[in-house]
């Protein structure tokens, strides 16, 4: 191969880096590009319900049967996906310059949506299969449509049947939706299919057959001849110290919560509830989605009652928004989520994980993904039926359907909310009088996790391990558990219905109720007051920042380490074999309670608290591995594993990989420790056989700081075999990356010829680090960030920044392969040094200018620029910047050319440039940003220059039409 075709390769690479990114430079572009033609269909995996078996089949339903508001569930593109996930992390990096910086709805919609063309597309779609269309999603990421079954089964080739199990009737899609081809790549799922929802927990409630205001109002202490007690908001506020956040003047005034629910309400309850406890008249608002679902069950009403009311019972000053839809997961949430009505969101309805199809349970953290890119933080129950989710609080005395955790709070982005008890151990911790509210509660309480199982059924704190969603990077520290699952709960409050429970007002009557459901609303009363104090718009996701704060404040939580959720089980049935199943409370984390219950004034006012950060370097030695001579059991390879801490503060080694292979359980035989002290180091001697070589090993590396932030670090080495001899790198020519013309300019991209050069075979790309499996580059003793290390049939080069800062004149570059050193002296410096990146389009067979058209598309031949439009070129070598950058700085917005603007010119005339700089995020390359006059003579292979400062480029090629 020759140098210019390996330079080409190169050239292609970058090339196609740019087009991934087009997106950012430009508009959203339309995906769906082909007709939707119906007749082309695609089965769509995933969308079938667990529970629709065939056991419970009745047959299908009437085709005349509406079926309201179900939704189609838009996907983003792998790119918007990836690009979501790094905003979301750096929405809660205090050190990046996204922190805390939410999105509106329409500019979630421009970054992770579909673009306005294809949404229209897709409504067309659905109107054309007859089809009403009730709501199109601001986000551009769901549309509710409404139709008769009969059309679903011609729309999506899947019938609609009825089914009949726990003495309830329902429908669903026996078979999985199919949806035409042009719409597989832009489609998640289908919702509303089925009739499988939520339901509100049965929460552990007692009427009081003779309560009235008047008794509530005289005697909420002592409620009944067996003598436990029972809580008033003030209450709450005094045991989990509450109250100083109201005395300093934050009762969550201009803070708004949303309660989710799937039944109406009667105000009046809410008005009583806050007369009888001294709160403001502070009435909610209520919003609709979709059916008016009216009063279902005693249970939806009592749970919106209790939701509504203690959130507001806790932050009285705050604006409690009642969101209610038939459906309340996909139907009030999302709702919620895309007009962002308020930046908390508290549900207390429920599903457990093993139930829900895997497009459920994917469209439950999308949904949770764009809510906390909003800035909204969504709090959910973790459940009342302790391990067993699938076996509901109070239907049973044992488990039968074994272990699981619900849906919502199993979702990474939603905070699960746990129960405690509170366990006075003959303390005086109750007034026998009540104060002004009808509080009688005079401190905090120890606590314990809820468990009440008994004769009235399970009854517990929910809690456990995630069978879907993978652990989250910010899930770590003392007594989290090393399964790669996303454990929960991540907190807890009291939520115990016999002992100490929670008085409501609901149906014109009081009663005194308990579970998860209760804490829930409390939590979410309290982050509203955190809001308030932080003067926010939102936390967004807070589960980072609890998880860290419990590694760098000892005062935040309280810790529960006594009790547990362990359910009684019948034997037999699935995880039952000793009777019973569930977690037990420990020091620090655990299953059934988490981080544990909270300081409310401590967690508010220490919000922010420091969080000292370790770095952590993982190293080879040696880097490549060579094979040795085999010793005794048949290794022949030899090598140490390093890692270590340069950032002065101390870490843990929680997690080690080879290739994939998880070896976490067996850290203490690798490591000689696996706490790494501040500027410490540990040490794994491995050794290895049978390879099969060349080949490159990639090692992970996971960890947690004393601070609770997770870490994650990789290193991948080359291995070969038998090393004849150490041969010294040879330099044979340096140059400009792009125009290929000999010499550097700082800044730019160069690139380097020569044999011996790295222990790469291929094209490999390092991303702008300075030493790569033992090579590196220096020019003039200055360390160059590493691009490209290429061997392609004995052809090599290596592509590099040119350090900021060298003079014009010459310079020395050197390269260090392993410890052997080759050098060249006498190459160019030059402060501008013009070149632009080419490729060769498909068809073709020549070079082309690196030039991208508003729609992100390569200019081409076959492609070319329209007239009257502004393109982006990439160059480097165009010279200093403003503001200035440093060696391996990437591109801000913008950085532009110093004290010049380049000339282009096209077909050797002047074209106006609108911007010249850094490309933004990108290490060494530059953009400029040229109109294509509307008088431009048109031609599908126009020669194209640039002048910067009055230095030339090569001379390129451009199409215009």
């Amino acid at each position: 191969m020759s140098r210019s075709n390996n330079h080409r390769i190169f050239q292609h690479c970058l090339f196609a880096v740019l087009l991934t990114g087009a997106a950012s430079l430009y508009a959203q572009q339309d995906r769906i590009v082909v007709p939707i033609d119906s007749r082309e269909r695609l089965a769509l995996s995933g969308n079938v319900s667990p529970r629709a078996l065939p056991q419970f089949d009745r047959g299908p339903v009437d085709p005349s049967m509406k079926l309201n508001y179900v939704t189609l569930i838009l996907k983003p593109s792998a790119g918007q996906q990836a690009a979501l996930e790094k905003l979301l992390a750096d929405q809660q990096d205090r050190t990046s310059a996204n922190y805390h910086k939410w999105l509106t709805p329409e500019q979630y919609a421009d970054r992770f949506g579909l673009s306005p063309g294809d949404i229209g597309k897709v409504r067309v779609w659905l109107e054309s299969q007859g089809f009403t269309v009730n709501y199109a999603a601001r986000g551009r990421n769901w549309l509710a449509f409404s139709g008769t079954a009969e059309q679903v089964t011609k729309a999506f080739q899947t019938e609609i049947h009825q089914y009949a199990l726990n003495e309830e009737l329902h429908f669903a899609n026996p078979k999985e939706p199919a949806i035409p081809v042009a719409l597989q790549q832009e489609v998640l799922g289908i919702i509303g299919l089925d009739d499988f929802r939520g339901k509100p927990k049965p929460v552990h409630f007692r009427k009081l057959a003779a309560a009235n205001s008047n008794e509530v109002s005289l005697n909420p202490h002592n409620i009944s001849s067996t003598g436990f007690d029972s809580l008033a908001p003030a209450d709450i506020a005094t045991i989990y110290n509450i109250t100083p956040i109201y005395q300093a003047g934050h009762d969550g005034s201009g803070q708004r919560i949303v309660i989710v629910g799937g039944s109406d309400i009667d105000l009046a309850d809410i008005q009583a509830f806050r007369q009888n406890f001294g709160l403001p008249a502070n009435i909610p608002e209520v919003i609709l989605y979709g059916p008016d679902p009216g009063i279902p069950s005693l249970d939806a009403l009592t749970e919106a009652d209790l939701d509504i009311e203690w959130a507001g019972g806790v932050a009285p000053g705050a604006t409690i928004v009642y969101v209610y839809a038939t459906d309340t997961f996909f139907g009030a949430v999302p709702y919620a989520v895309d007009n962002v009505i308020a930046p908390i969101i508290s549900t207390s309805y429920d599903q457990c994980e093993p139930s829900l199809s895997t497009n459920t349970l994917n469209t439950g953290r999308a949904i949770a993904q764009q809510a906390s890119a909003e800035g909204i933080s969504w709090l959910a129950a973790s459940g009342d039926s302790g391990s067993a989710a699938c076996d509901k609080q109070g239907t049973g005395l044992e488990a039968v359907e074994g272990v699981a955790v619900d849906h919502p709070a199993d979702v990474p982005e939603v905070t699960a909310v746990g129960g405690t008890a509170f366990n006075e151990q003959g303390g005086n911790y109750w007034s026998s009088v009540n104060g002004p509210n009808l509080g009688s509660a005079l401190s905090y309480i120890p606590e314990i996790a809820w468990n009440d199982s008994g004769s009235a059924g399970l009854a517990a704190s929910g809690g456990g391990m995630s069978m879907f969603y993978p652990k989250p990077p910010w899930q770590a520290g003392l007594g989290v558990p090393n399964d790669g699952a996303r454990d929960l709960p991540d907190v807890a409050l009291s939520a115990s219905g016999d002992h100490d429970p929670y008085w409501i007002y609901t149906d014109g009557q009081w009663q005194i109720v308990g579970g998860t459901s209760a804490a829930t609303p409390v939590f979410a009363g309290i982050v509203a007051l955190l809001n308030q104090y932080e003067g926010s718009h939102g936390q967004g996701n807070i589960n980072p920042n609890l998880y860290r704060l419990a590694q760098v404040t000892t005062d935040v939580f309280h810790d529960i380490t006594s009790g547990s959720n362990v359910v009684p089980c019948e034997l037999g049935t699935p995880n039952c074999t000793t009777g019973f199943f569930g977690y037990n409370a420990g020091p620090g984390y655990d299953l059934v309670t988490g981080l544990g219950s909270v300081d409310a004034y401590n967690l508010v006012t220490e919000w922010n608290a420091a969080t000292p950060q370790s770095n952590v370097v993982p190293s080879c030695t040696p880097d490549p591995v060579y094979e040795g001579q085999t010793n005794s059991q048949g290794y022949s390879w030899f090598y140490t594993i390093g890692l270590t801490e340069t950032a002065g503060v101390g870490t843990t080694l929680t997690g080690f990989t080879i290739n994939g292979t998880d070896y976490s359980s067996q850290l203490g035989s690798f490591f000689n420790s696996s706490a790494i002290t501040a500027n410490g180091d540990i040490s794994a001697n491995i050794e290895a056989k049978t390879l099969t070589v060349p080949t490159t090993q990639t090692f992970g590396f996971t960890g947690v700081d004393a601070s609770g932030r997770q870490w994650s670090k990789q290193l991948s080495v080359s291995f070969y075999g038998p090393q004849s001899s150490t041969q010294t790198p040879v330099v044979s020519s340096v140059v400009n990356a792009a125009s290929y013309q000999a010499g550097m300019s700082p800044g730019a991209v160069g690139t380097l010829f020569g044999q011996n050069l790295s222990p790469v075979n291929g094209i490999e790309f390092p991303g702008g680090v300075t030493s790569y499996k033992g090579v590196t580059v220096t020019v003039q003793g200055n360390a160059a960030p590493l691009f490209v290390v290429a061997n392609v049939n004995g052809q090599e080069q290596i592509n590099f920044q040119v350090p900021m800062g060298l003079s014009s004149g010459t310079a020395q570059v050197e390269v260090n392969n392993n410890g052997a050193v080759g050098a060249v002296s006498g190459v160019s410096v030059s402060t501008l040094q013009p070149g632009i990146f080419e490729y060769v389009p498909t068809r073709s067979s020549v070079s082309y200018a690196a030039v991208l058209k508003p729609d992100g598309s390569a200019v081409g031949p076959f492609n070319p620029a329209s007239r009257g439009t502004t393109v982006a070129m990439f160059m480097t070598g165009l010279g200093p910047t403003s503001p200035p950058l440093s060696t391996g700085q990437l591109g801000p917005v913008p950085a532009a050319t110093t004290n010049y603007v380049p000339r282009v010119g096209i077909n050797g005339v002047d074209v106006p440039v609108v911007f010249s700089g850094v490309a933004p995020g990108f290490i060494g390359l530059d953009q400029v940003n040229f109109l294509i006059p509307a008088n431009a003579t048109p031609g599908s292979n126009l020669p194209l220059t640039v002048s910067a400062n009055g230095v030339a480029s090569q001379t390129s090629r451009i199409a215009v039409q």
